[in-house]
Parts: structure tokens; C-alpha cells; sequence
């Protein structure tokens, strides 16, 4: 009808849709039609569901019921229409009613798929939105390092756009996670952004309640906070009827006026504010917290009445049933809020506690730790852990034990930066509290406080390590044993808390040691006036482990209720697996004294006393041995002085020995080579006279050769002599192919030569060849090469003079045919005096190779033999880097 140009008025729709129904229904002539509209296409649902998620979303902080109604509404019409803007905004708000109601799946299923729509459509502006309520899921749920994620990357999101109020609600969880973990400068921090924020955008409600939680913190990090801020605060929610800042700031509130002593004022507060979250709020966050306060401040007055202090005018069964009924309402909330089951275990500890169920109290005091520790919620663990300590220490008058959930809790806090809880806990371990005793006055500080008897020795716990680190000075400086005795008794005693203490060494391990007894002050004391249980000494004989008496019942020593008041502790002292006596410790003053940290301090003390115990034995063992041993000496000395100058004569000797081996080995090596270049010289003449006959011609040249092999056999013997003291000199040079042309040409002739018909030959290198050695040595060596080769060579072989450059070496390759050395006797070759048993000769001594070997390894090169089936091959390598560095630098 509009194309037709007949403007229609939406209210006759209905009316023209009818008339087009009767008329199909003539026309088809059918009895029954129906007809359905596409809501994807209908504009009116998307409008009608953007009303909802703006209805429900505001509703959510005045009316929460009436939210999660119009809230469920909005998700039914969000599935029958396409995805948009509207569909992902109600998603991700039916994600978080779902949470509320116990529904977690459903609820992570939700935000999911808000997220997914929103990639798809593009709108950076949801998908923000989405990671949003996402983290907030997560922080419900306890998992802080994904919410943190998620918050993070909401908050990026959000400044992408430049959208500042929509990151408000990330922003305020991201302190609030903060202080989940307990780190309060953290918290601090992020809080001072978020109140930066507020003022930015002008939001109001949210700037009150974080003014209101920053103060608190504030309180408990440093034991202060502004009066006129939080005065400013209440003046706000006077005139305010939104109801998630009454509760949340009231409840803030509530914490620092607990924490500030203020029981009455916290106590009207929750009146007010407990009813309002009931009625507004369905298992909500601030529904859990609220209560899980409230219950507290029930506990602490009801704990307070007990030593006589009322701050809270309403009568016990009133603040009994109070506190019943709000630990079932804190339970069910607890079911969505993981984070808040320690809380809860705590209160229902104390409870318990109060009404003389201490084994039940024992139970969720641990449960409430366990709880905190799994979350990594340090603040809370800590303040279930003091907790725990004030219960063991008022209820089961075990002050031991307590000590060490004191300083455990301190240590915690301080991580924190919780100052005022610190400062609350000095009182347990501060040295200067020990002797002072309950009182029963005490201010808003010390409300949860509690100071120990004598015997209870509260803050020995510092004493402790100072006393160790005394003991060890003082009781490492004597070897006197019965010194050391009284030095370990008296540091045991002091740092356990002990009134008397013995000391019994085992007789097995040392004679003459006495036992000893010792009171508080260091008074010695007979031994039998200290009271011993035999079973637990017995015990201790038979397992060599530390024992506690503190559980055994004795009728004459029990308090008004019947439990046992003495505390008595056994150490045993063990070196190694050696059983030296034990430390017997009592106070007859307090039940438990004994725990943890006093059984740890007399452990360490004992595993000390094992050792200086056992050097103070040994000692005495040294000073006897060192006596015997000084008498032995004095006897041996005139021996050994007898001894040293006859060595003395006789190294005189042997030096004297040497020198004269030298001179004679000089000398000899000169006359050898005299005598041969006499007869050498006779020999040249004599052959010259009888040049006609070959004969004699060739047999003067093998005496000749003879001569010249002698007198190398004579150089070699006094070379290698001069090796092996270290006296020789390598004056090396460059040296170059022209070298080698020349000594073939020297040493590559001769009667041997030519009697057997062998042929020299030397292969000019491809490249330019130079090694840097010793002329001398060198020209030594190619005379042993070519004189072993006229010997051993058979007749008609060949000796050829090869050369290699390597990349790191240049090898000279001396070859000579024949048949090959076995590979069993190529190292055997090159030693002293060595000769092959299948090589006979009267020439060879066994010299010629194992010169050349230590040539080539003064030369820091080597020396090796290869064959193949042509014959053997002495190769000789020269490290090419010292002739590059030579060169260069005489460049």
C-alpha cells in the first residue's frame, strides 16, 4: 500500500491485516491460514529489547528483583533477533543474573557468546561491555589473575573508543581484586585512579564508595584515616536512595568501624544496612560481604563478654540467634562467592569455639586457612591464621603453638603493608612483653591481644635466633666439655622457654661426663629435682626422635577442666648415626608450651651440641695423640736429618756424575768425528791414487759413506743428549724448495746408491712451498732419511722427495719403494734404539728415526709413516699458521 501511495496510520494495521486474511482465505478457499512475521526483521523488537537491557541495567543498583525479571524478558526476545548491539548487551547481562542465582555455566556460556557477537558485528563499544561483565564473572568466582585480564582489556577497549564511564565498573573491580589478594598498596593505588576517574565523568555514587573503601584500607594500612571524609561519606548516603551505594559504602564503613574498635556504632550500622540488602539485593556480592562481617562482629563481642567487656547493648541469645541465621544466609551466598568460604569458616570456628567445641574448632579454623591459601587471598589467611593462634592460645592454652601462627601472621601482614595488624601482633613477639602477665583492661588495640604467663616465654621467638647466634659465638670458642654442657643446657632452656632442663650423656659414647641440671635463671641443680617422665626418656632411647609430653594426662598436675598443665620436651643429641645423650626440658607452668617453633629452635640447638660435642672428644683424642705423636718425632727426627745428608752427598754425587757424562759424551762425539774425517780424508787420497781400479775405487767410497754414517750417529747421540736436558737450540729460518733440490742432491748419491741401482727423485711443488725449521736439523734429517733408505732399500727401488701444502700444514713426503713396513711395527720404528726384527744391519743403532721424530717435535710439527703396496712413505709436517705469522710480521 505504500508504494501505492496510501499512507496508512499504524493503528489500522491490525485492521488491514485481517481484511487481507479473509480475502486469501476466499480466494484459496481454505478454512484455517496463519500468518507469521519475521522478528529478525523487526525493528520494534530491537527497540523494545534495547528498553529492557536500559531498564534492567538500571533497576540492577535500586530493585534488583525487578532487574532479573526485566532482565530474563530481555534474554528471551535477545534469541529471536539477529545480532546486533542489543542481542550482545543482554547476553552479557544474562550472564551475571545467572551468577546471581547459582547458575555459573550458564552464566560463562552467556558472556561468551556476547563476546562472539560482538567480533562479529565489529562494535568495539560491546565487546568492552562483554570483557567486562566476563572479568566480573571471574572476580566472583575467584579467579583473580583472569579477571584482572579481562578488566584490563575492558578498560582498553573502552579508551579505544574514548568511552570513560563505561570503564568504571572495570576500573572499581580491579581495586577490589587488589584487595582480595591483599596487597594494599596495590589496592591504594588503583583506588586513587578510580576516585581520579569519578571526578573526571562526575559519577558520584561510585566516588563515594570508593572514598568510603579507601579510607578503610587506609586505616589498616597505616592505623589512620580522615574523620572528615568519612563524615563527608555518610552525609551522602543520607540523602541517597540508591541502594548499591548505601550498601556498598555502608559496608566499607561497617569494616573501619569494627577495625576502629567502634562496636556499638558497627553494630547499629549492620541494623540498618542487613534489611536493605535482603531486600534489594538477591545473593549478591554485597549481600556475602555484609554478612560475613556482621557475623564477625557477633563473634568478637561474644568473645569479649567471655573476659567481662560489652560494647554492644543486646542480650547473648539475641547475638546467638543473630548470628545463626545470618551464617546460613552467608552460607548460601558463599555457594556463588568462593572468595568469602574462608570468612565463613572462621565465624562458625569461633562459634564453635565459644560453645566449648573445640575439636569442631580446630577443624574450620584449618578449613578457613586452607580456604584463603587456595584463593592466594594473603590479608585473610593472615587474619585467619592470627585467629587461629588467639583460639589455640585462649581456649587450649597451648601458647607454643599459638606463637607460631603469631609470627607466621606477621610475616604476612607485613607483606601486605598491613601496619595496623603488625603493630596489634608486636605484642607476641616483642621481648620487653615476656614477664608481663593478662590484664584484664585493655584498650581498643589490644582487643584481640593476648600476653602470656612466664613460663609461656611470649616473644622467645625473637629470642630464638638471637639466642643461637650467641650460642654458636659462645659455645664454638671452648673445648672444655663440661663447659660446653652447661653452654647447651643454658641456650636450650632459653630459647624453648624451659624452667628446668637436663642434660644426660650417653656413657657408651663418652666416660667421665656427668649429667647436669639447670633452672630458668642458670642456677645448676641437683639432677634428681628435676621431674623426668621415664617413659618419654625411653621412648627417645629407643627411637633416637624428639618426644612431647604435651598431650599426657597426670591427675596430680591438671587444671579445673582436666587438662594437662605441664609441658615436657625430650631432644635427643645425635652425630651422624651416632647416639650421644639427651636434652630433657620441662615447664610446669603452661600446657603446650612446645610447639612448632620451640621444637624447631631445640633442634637446631641439638644438632649444634651433636657436633661440638663430638669435636670436644675428639680434642681430647687430638691432644693425646699430638703428645704421643710430638714423643714419636723428637725420636725419628735425628733419623731423618742422618737420612737427608746422605741424600745430600749423594745428589752432590750424581750431579757430579752428570757433568762428567757430558763432558765425556762431548768429548768422545769429537773424537769419534775426528778419527772419522781422518780416515775419510786417507781414504779420498788413497783414491785418488788408484783412480784405474773400480774396485777399490768403490770400496774405498762404502768406508767413506760408513764415515759419514758414524759421525752421524755421533751427532745424533749428543743432539738427542742436549734434547732431553732441554739444551738444545732451534734457530729456526725459511726454507725453501731449493733446500730440499740441494740436500737430494747431497745425500742422493753414493756407493749404496749406486750399487743397488736406486734412483732419487724430487717433484718440484705445484705452488710456492716454505716451512720455517731449524737448516741444520733439517740437513740432519734428510741425511738419516737418505742413509736408512741406501741401507734398507731393496735394489732398483725408487726414492722420491715430494711436498704438500695443507690447510693448516706443509708436509714433506719422503718415499721410497719396496716392500711396505707392517702397520704393527710403524710406531715401534720411530723409538730408541729401535730396529725391525726383519731388518738386519750393521749400520743402524735404532737412532736415525727417533732423531728425526724429536726434530720435528722441537718444530712443533710430526712426524708419521704411511705405506700402500708401492712402498713407504715418511711424511713430515710443518704448522703452516707459524709460517703466516712469521711472515707477516716481518712484513
Amino acid at each position: 500500500l505504500n508504494s501505492l501511495g496510501i499512507k496508512i496510520h499504524k493503528k489500522n494495521i491490525s485492521i488491514i491485516l485481517r481484511l487481507i486474511i479473509e480475502i486469501i482465505k476466499i480466494i484459496f478457499k481454505c478454512d484455517c491460514l496463519k500468518i507469521r512475521f519475521n522478528p529478525k526483521r523487526d525493528q520494534w523488537s530491537l527497540l523494545k529489547l534495547r528498553i529492557l537491557n536500559r531498564l534492567s541495567y538500571s533497576m540492577y543498583f535500586t530493585n534488583m528483583i525487578n532487574s532479573m525479571y526485566l532482565q530474563f524478558l530481555a534474554n528471551n526476545l535477545a534469541h529471536r533477533v539477529v545480532d546486533s548491539y542489543e542481542k550482545a548487551e543482554a547476553y552479557s547481562m544474562h550472564g551475571i543474573a545467572s551468577y546471581q542465582i547459582l547458575m555459573k555455566k550458564r552464566a560463562f556460556k552467556y558472556q561468551n557468546k556476547s563476546s562472539e557477537i560482538a567480533r562479529i558485528i565489529h562494535r568495539n563499544d560491546i565487546l568492552a561491555f562483554s570483557k567486562s561483565f566476563s572479568g566480573l564473572c571471574y572476580y566472583y568466582n575467584g579467579f583473580w589473575r583472569n579477571s584482572e585480564t579481562l578488566l584490563y582489556k575492558s578498560i582498553e577497549q573502552f579508551n579505544s573508543i574514548g568511552n570513560l564511564n563505561g570503564q568504571i565498573i572495570s576500573k572499581e573491580h580491579i581495586w577490589k581484586v587488589k584487595l582480595m589478594k591483599g596487597n594494599m598498596n596495590d589496592a591504594i593505588k588503583e583506588m586513587e585512579k578510580m576516585i581520579a576517574l569519578c571526578k573526571k565523568v562526575n559519577d558520584q555514587s561510585y566516588l563515594v564508595i570508593t572514598v568510603a573503601a579507601y579510607e578503610m584500607v587506609l586505616f589498616i594500612r597505616s592505623g589512620k584515616y580522615e574523620k572528615d571524609k568519612i563524615r563527608e561519606v555518610e552525609s551522602k548516603l543520607i540523602n541517597s536512595d540508591l541502594a548499591h551505594l548505601l550498601i556498598e559504602a555502608g559496608e566499607y564503613l561497617l569494616h573501619l568501624d569494627m577495625e576502629s574498635g567502634e562496636f556499638q556504632k558497627a553494630y547499629e550500622r549492620a541494623e540498618r544496612l542487613l534489611p536493605l540488602i535482603l531486600k534489594k539485593c538477591i545473593n549478591s556480592e554485597y549481600q556475602v560481604r555484609g554478612f560475613s562481617l556482621f557475623c564477625n562482629l557477633i563473634c568478637r563481642e561474644l568473645r569479649n563478654r567471655t573476659k567481662g567487656i560489652t560494647r554492644i547493648p543486646a542480650h547473648d541469645f539475641k547475638l546467638k540467634t543473630e548470628f545463626i541465621n545470618n551464617s546460613f544466609i552467608h552460607w548460601f551466598s558463599c555457594l556463588s562467592y568462593p572468595a568469602y568460604w574462608g570468612s565463613f569458616h572462621r565465624n562458625l570456628a569461633w562459634f564453635l569455639a565459644l560453645h566449648k567445641q573445640k575439636w569442631l574448632a580446630h577443624h574450620f579454623f584449618k578449613k578457613a586457612i586452607k580456604a584463603h591459601h587456595k584463593l592466594d587471598m594473603r590479608y585473610e589467611e593472615a587474619c585467619s591464621i592470627r585467629d587461629y593462634g588467639m583460639f589455640l592460645d585462649e581456649f587450649c592454652n597451648l601458647p607454643g603453638e599459638a606463637r607460631d601462627r603469631f609470627n607466621t601472621a606477621y610475616e604476612i601482614f607485613q607483606w601486605c603493608g598491613a601496619k595496623l595488624e603488625t603493630d596489634r601482633l608486636e605484642v607476641y613477639i616483642q621481648p620487653d612483653r615476656v614477664n608481663k602477665k593478662k590484664s584484664v583492661n585493655r584498650s581498643i588495640d589490644t582487643d584481640m591481644e593476648t600476653v602470656f604467663d612466664v613460663g609461656s616465654s611470649s616473644g622467645v621467638n625473637l629470642l630464638r635466633f638471637e639466642t643461637l647466634v650467641d650460642v654458636s659465638k659462645n659455645i664454638t670458642e671452648t673445648d672444655d666439655a663440661s663447659i660446653l654442657m652447661r653452654q647447651i643446657l643454658s641456650a636450650m632452656i632459653t630459647a624453648t622457654g624451659a624452667q628446668y632442663g637436663c642434660l644426660f650423656i650417653n656413657k657408651d659414647a663418652y666416660d667421665g661426663l656427668e649429667p647436669i641440671a639447670m633452672s630458668f635463671e642458670g642456677n645448676m641443680l641437683p639432677v634428681n629435682e628435676v621431674p623426668v617422665f621415664t617413659d618419654l626418656v625411653d621412648r627417645v632411647n629407643e627411637t633416637h626422635t624428639m618426644q612431647s609430653s604435651g598431650d599426657m594426662e597426670v591427675n596430680d598436675e591438671t587444671d579445673t577442666d582436666g587438662t594437662f598443665i605441664r609441658s615436657d620436651l625430650c631432644v635427643p643429641l645425635i652425630w651422624r648415626d651416632k647416639y650421644l645423650g639427651y636434652v630433657y626440658l620441662v615447664n610446669d607452668r603452661v600446657r603446650g608450651l612446645f610447639g612448632e617453633g620451640a621444637q624447631k629452635a631445640a633442634m637446631v640447638l641439638a644438632a649444634q651440641a651433636g657436633i661440638l660435642l663430638e669435636n670436644a672428644a675428639l680434642l681430647r683424642k687430638q691432644k693425646e695423640f699430638t703428645e704421643e705423636l710430638q714423643q714419636q718425632v723428637a725420636s725419628q727426627t735425628k733419623d731423618i736429618l742422618h737420612k737427608n745428608r746422605q741424600l745430600e752427598e749423594a745428589n752432590l754425587r750424581l750431579i757430579e756424575s752428570e757433568r762428567m757424562k757430558g763432558i765425556l759424551s762431548g768429548t768422545l762425539v769429537h773424537d769419534i768425528k775426528n778419527y772419522a774425517a781422518g780416515i775419510t780424508g786417507n781414504l779420498i787420497f788413497l783414491s785418488r791414487r788408484m783412480e784405474s781400479d773400480q774396485k777399490a775405487r768403490h770400496v774405498i767410497d762404502v768406508v767413506c759413506d760408513t764415515c759419514t754414517d758414524i759421525t752421524s750417529m755421533a751427532s745424533n747421540l749428543l743432539d738427542i743428549a742436549k734434547m732431553d736436558d732441554g739444551k738444545l737450540v732451534v734457530k729456526e729460518d725459511l726454507i725453501d724448495f731449493q733446500f730440499f733440490e740441494s740436500m737430494a742432491e747431497k745425500f742422493g748419491r753414493g756407493a749404496l746408491f749406486d750399487e743397488k741401482e736406486i734412483v732419487t727423485k724430487i717433484v718440484p711443488p705445484e705452488e710456492e712451498f716454505i716451512i720455517s725449521a731449524d737448516v741444520y736439523l733439517m740437513e740432519r734429517v734428510l741425511q738419516n732419511l737418505y742413509s736408512n733408505a741406501a741401507k734398507y732399500a731393496p735394489k732398483g727401488s725408487l726414492v722420491e722427495l715430494r711436498f704438500y701444502n695443507e690447510a693448516t700444514e706443509n708436509i714433506v713426503c719422503f718415499f721410497n719403494s719396496g716392500m711396505p713396513i707392517p702397520d704393527s711395527e710403524k710406531e715401534i720404528l720411530f723409538e730408541k734404539y729401535a730396529r725391525l726384527q726383519t731388518r738386519q744391519s750393521p749400520y743402524s743403532k735404532g737412532l736415525g728415526l727417533f732423531f728425526c721424530r724429536m726434530v720435528l717435535q722441537a718444530h712443533r710439527g710430526r712426524i708419521w709413516l704411511d705405506t700402500d703396496r708401492s712402498g713407504n712413505y715418511f711424511k713430515m709436517a710443518f704448522p703452516r699458521r707459524e709460517f703466516i705469522r712469521r711472515v707477516s710480521a716481518a712484513s
